[in-house]
């Protein structure tokens, strides 16, 4: 039977604006995931652990699945009320998310540019495109030596993903979206697959092969909504996903002791990235009713909620910071010796505290005064009319009451 103090804990995060301190610290879990693999040596504990994938990417992938599908969905639901249509609502959508997203981003990029960061300035109309993934699948075949700018193709993939999944989640009839939204799942994961089993880096870093994890917490949030799902849904898809998680890890002990398993390796990979998968998505739902206990207060603690919500520049800066310090290390030989600047520079610690000294940076002088502004940008045309009265600015007629065609409904 279910916790009734649990679907009431959902059922009030689910109707609130949505901040929630428990998924800060799984963006925490995922930088460090993604600083250890490019600052530690691959024999390290935790990066033998992880193998060569990158676990931090893909989390970060089903977070903002999740989070992206659960706003648009919220937008679908308000269409036809108060003169909202589904024009209005990506209009918002995409105003907020440049608001986020792209600050930093451009910032970073002219400054690699202009330092010419491993020829950061040859490649920088993919770059400034977000074709990021395209220019080292197609042009570089790989991301082997393209130095910090590797990043960009996840940066890339999540920008492909926000420009065209809205128009589905917007735009489909009601019933078509959780079908659509399954298809997404299941192409994803096989487009995953394959790349892994031809062991294809070009492949692996294209959209199709994301978009299984990006679709699997999308899938949570359409069907935990009022719109097309429901509370008894969303926890036979928790049920199901535990489920299909259980068949992936017997499957992958039937592969390992198999016969000839030198030459299933990539099927092995694949059984295993698409139970991560599904685990991920399935945390991410369950991290998103709140947790309680120790475990809760360990996810809401106040240093994991900060480098949560600086998480993304911690990730956009991270490599920059350890090409920098990279960098300095033999130009402090002339004054400190080598032996002693190298072990302090390119220690993991000394890493991290610089980059969450520019996270900050960051955040308190980029990107929160700009984040700020998504007030002028309501997805609710009630509370833009009011701080437009508040500001004495005149208000449109379709604003104010007069008419206008809804785009779409319910």
């Amino acid at each position: 039977m279910q916790n009734p103090q649990a679907s009431q804990s959902r059922s009030l995060r689910s109707d609130a604006a949505g901040y929630i301190p428990e998924l800060d610290s799984l963006r925490v879990l995922a930088v460090l995931s993604v600083m250890s693999l490019h600052w530690l040596p691959m024999n390290n504990p935790i990066n033998k652990l992880q193998g060569e994938a990158v676990w931090g990417v893909y989390l970060f992938f089903v977070l903002s699945g999740f989070l992206i599908t659960r706003i648009l969905v919220r937008c679908r639901e308000n269409i036809g009320r108060d003169g909202i249509n589904a024009g209005f609502s990506l209009r918002q959508f995409y105003a907020r998310r440049f608001l986020r997203i792209f600050p930093i981003y451009y910032f970073v990029l002219i400054v690699a540019a202009a330092m010419n960061v491993n020829g950061v300035r040859a490649s920088l109309p993919w770059h400034v495109v977000y074709l990021s993934n395209f220019y080292f699948a197609f042009v570089k075949h790989g991301l082997v030596k393209v130095g910090p700018s590797g990043l960009f193709w996840t940066l890339s993939v999540e920008e492909q993903f926000y420009l065209l999944w809205p128009f589905a989640i917007l735009l489909l009839p009601v019933k078509k979206i959780i079908p659509f939204v399954i298809a997404a799942v299941v192409i994803g994961t096989a487009c995953h697959s394959w790349a892994l089993i031809v062991d294809s880096e070009p492949l692996k870093i294209l959209t199709p092969a994301s978009v299984g994890f990006l679709a699997s917490g999308a899938l949570v949030a359409v069907c935990e909504s009022s719109l097309c799902g429901s509370a008894e849904m969303r926890a036979k898809l928790l049920r199901i996903y535990l489920a299909l998680s259980g068949a992936l890890v017997v499957a992958t002990v039937a592969v390992k002791f198999g016969p000839h398993f030198s030459s299933r390796v990539g099927v092995q990979k694949a059984l295993i990235h698409a139970f991560v998968a599904l685990m991920f998505a399935w945390g991410v739902a369950r991290a998103s009713e709140g947790v309680g206990g120790w475990l809760g207060k360990i996810m809401r603690f106040g240093p994991a909620v900060y480098l949560g919500r600086i998480s993304y520049g911690l990730y956009v800066y991270h490599l920059f910071i350890k090409w920098s310090l990279d960098w300095v290390v033999p130009h402090t030989a002339r004054y400190v010796s080598t032996s002693i600047s190298e072990p302090i520079l390119t220690n993991f610690g000394v890493r991290f505290l610089v980059t969450v000294a520019v996270a900050s940076l960051s955040w308190f002088l980029l990107e929160k005064p700009l984040n700020d502004l998504k007030r002028y940008f309501p997805y609710s045309r009630k509370s833009r009319s009011l701080l437009l009265e508040e500001r004495g600015i005149p208000l449109p007629a379709t604003i104010a009451g007069g008419p206008e065609i809804s785009a779409g409904g319910r």
